[in-house]
């Protein structure tokens, strides 16, 4: 079996640095020192590519997740700051239109005492010359 042939390798390489790293290798992972030789060092090297590709990948569609994410929220922002911009621009507004509705009405309030005024000065004029 290939466990087996594992064990028999594992116990041939006699090698102290090759059997610490298997031990190693089986602490880090939490495996057998034999499924750490079956699974993590006879792996095929395309396997190894194809789960580094896959990895890149998905790193890759991570970043574009995360980028689309800001510019969504830069749109939000912006779009806020615009309705915010707006809002303050019809305020403004309002308030121009208040302050040349006031000017307006004092306009013609002072017109109207001139007119008041006037029409005292003449009256009196008429009363004096009554008197006369």
């Amino acid at each position: 079996s290939a466990e087996e042939q594992s064990k028999l390798f594992i116990e041939k390489a006699g090698d102290d640095r090759f059997r610490m790293m298997l031990l190693f290798l089986a602490g880090v992972t939490g495996l057998q020192d034999t499924q750490v030789y079956q699974q993590i060092l006879l792996k095929p090297y395309h396997q190894l590519q194809e789960e580094k590709l896959q990895e890149k990948q998905q790193e890759e569609l991570e970043q574009e997740e995360e980028q689309q994410q800001l510019l969504e929220q830069h749109e939000q922002k912006q779009a806020h700051e615009e309705k915010r911009q707006r809002k303050l621009q019809k305020q403004l507004q309002q308030l121009l239109e208040q302050q040349e509705e006031q000017q307006q009405q004092a306009l013609e309030q002072e017109e109207q005492q001139l007119q008041l005024q006037q029409l005292r000065e003449h009256h009196q004029h008429q009363l004096q010359q009554l008197r006369e």
